[in-house]
């Protein structure tokens, strides 16, 4: 009997013990405590990484999928080539935006044959023409020339000393010129790799100018590329507004040899974001 009651005692000791512990875990767990006043931040800090994940996820596939223009320039649908072309009767491709700062005028693109910019001035830089000199090539579009005149500033005060050399070019001064190129070059085949048919020259456009520096003098020559004024130019002409429009490399998308003297402005996001991914016009405008 006695060893009954102490096997009886053993089991109520047992289960009051257990009790207590279940107690005790109770308590724990919902009782407020230091320890679990920051679970609201735990569970935040897990949905953020569960967000984040899910993030991640997401860029994968992005990156894993082709991007579009859109999603790797940032190009506005109606700048695009495919876009800004029509087709004449004749069967002449035509850009439908000659006066935007983003036109694209090469050889598979001409610009209307009457097309005048408006605003043409004469940037307040240096050319090697006289002060009393009014010529046709020393006019840009205001805008164009506003930065010109930021772009050479900034040169001179790095000590480099630049010149502007020929800006608009109209229709009909360009058919002067490319047919001086055919007489020098033998051909139009010839030409055409050096200066751009009637109607496919940049500089209609009023947005380009043509430089080089007191270094190299008023000739336009490849030289002016390995010189610290061209390299000045190559790595600041982005931050205002002007991208180099003919790169080396890139022949074969422009369809002109390498020209480091050719700026062309197309404003300072798209300048700097065609600078540093070595775009020409052509691929920051295509698909």
């Amino acid at each position: 009997m006695a060893q009954l009651n102490r096997w009886k005692m053993t089991f109520l000791l047992s289960g009051a013990l257990s009790l207590t512990l279940s107690g005790c875990s109770y308590i724990q767990q919902y009782m407020p405590s230091d320890r679990h006043e920051s679970s609201d931040q735990s569970d935040q800090s897990g949905a953020g990484s569960q967000q984040q994940a899910e993030k991640n996820d997401q860029s994968k596939t992005k990156t894993n999928s082709k991007p579009t223009q859109q999603q790797k320039w940032d190009v506005p649908d109606r700048f695009l080539l495919k876009n800004t072309i029509k087709t004449t009767p004749e069967g002449k491709r035509v850009v439908t935006n000659p006066a935007s700062l983003l036109v694209c005028a090469d050889k598979k693109r001409n610009l209307p044959a009457d097309y005048e910019p408006k605003n043409l001035v004469i940037p307040d830089v240096y050319f090697p023409y006289g002060k009393n000199a009014k010529r046709e090539k020393m006019h840009m579009r205001k805008v164009a020339a506003e930065a010109l005149e930021q772009l050479f500033a900034a040169a001179k005060q790095d000590g480099i000393r630049l010149m502007a050399i020929s800006g608009y070019r109209s229709y009909e001064r360009q058919v002067s010129v490319f047919n001086w190129h055919v007489s020098q070059k033998g051909s139009v085949e010839k030409a055409n790799r050096v200066s751009a048919r009637p109607g496919q020259s940049e500089h209609q456009t009023g947005l380009s100018m043509d430089i080089s520096s007191e270094q190299i003098g008023p000739d336009l020559t490849q030289k002016f590329g390995d010189t610290k004024a061209g390299k000045w130019v190559a790595a600041h002409a982005a931050e205002y507004g002007f991208i180099l429009r003919y790169p080396p490399g890139k022949e074969a998308i422009t369809g002109y040899e390498y020209e480091p003297w050719h700026l062309r402005y197309v404003g300072k996001q798209p300048a700097e974001t065609i600078a540093n991914h070595h775009l020409t016009l052509e691929e920051y405008l295509s698909e």
